[in-house]
């Protein structure tokens, strides 16, 4: 798509996930899918827009309990959840440099026997 005065940084909502056994993931929301590909990603895109915002503080819990229940599979019983604000930098159209690396902020965690910071 043309943009006459393109992004220069892009943004994402990941998520890590601290299992009782000892285990981590890394979640991030789903991208496309060959049903309903455009939809599916374009709802993720705004949600995780607008879930990064310190305006949508008040939708960190919830989100992160939701998580919680989504992402509690394979017996393992999730006990903390870190939200994160992915960012990088965008490098220009027909650049030949490489994608630089993402860098990630914390900004909610989530304690599953109930406290939060």
């Amino acid at each position: 798509m043309f943009a006459p005065d393109p992004q220069e940084e892009s943004d994402e909502l990941v998520a890590h996930i601290d299992y009782s056994d000892g285990s981590t993931q890394r979640w991030a929301p789903p991208r496309g899918s060959a049903l309903l590909c455009e939809y599916r990603t374009y709802h993720w895109a705004a949600e995780s827009s607008r879930l990064r915002q310190d305006a949508a503080r008040d939708q960190w819990k919830p989100f992160a309990e939701w998580l919680a229940r989504t992402q509690d599979h394979d017996g393992r019983q999730p006990v903390r959840i870190e939200l994160f604000r992915g960012r990088r930098l965008t490098r220009p159209p027909g650049s030949d440099l490489p994608t630089l690396p993402w860098e990630e902020f914390v900004f909610y965690v989530h304690l599953l026997d109930g406290g939060d910071r």
